[in-house]
């Protein structure tokens, strides 16, 4: 097996250019989801699907425009792990996109 010595690969690394730019031209839009435990199992709710989150004690009811998930969480929790700029806290027990 060869030995490497660190001088020795730092020198092959000057020569190298990055292969990815620094900057890329066009961003793409950051998909945010919800990971839900519902039933016993995990069910990932797109953020963009959701109309409003309801919390009754330590359950959440998610809203969407087809259907709804319970989940036993707190909806400080949910609040936290939501995109900031697209929902809104409008009562200590809803969340509105």
């Amino acid at each position: 097996m060869p030995k490497y010595h660190s001088s020795n690969s730092n020198t092959k690394l000057k020569g190298c250019r990055p292969v990815l730019p620094s900057k890329p031209d066009l961003e793409v839009p950051r998909e945010h989801s919800l990971y839900l435990r519902v039933d016993r199992r995990y069910v990932k709710v797109n953020t963009n699907d959701v109309q409003w989150i309801e919390s009754v004690k330590d359950y959440l009811k998610v809203v969407t425009a087809g259907e709804f998930f319970v989940s036993k969480q707190k909806i400080s929790l949910a609040e936290k792990l939501l995109p900031s700029g697209k929902f809104m806290r409008i009562h200590r027990s809803f969340i509105v996109q």
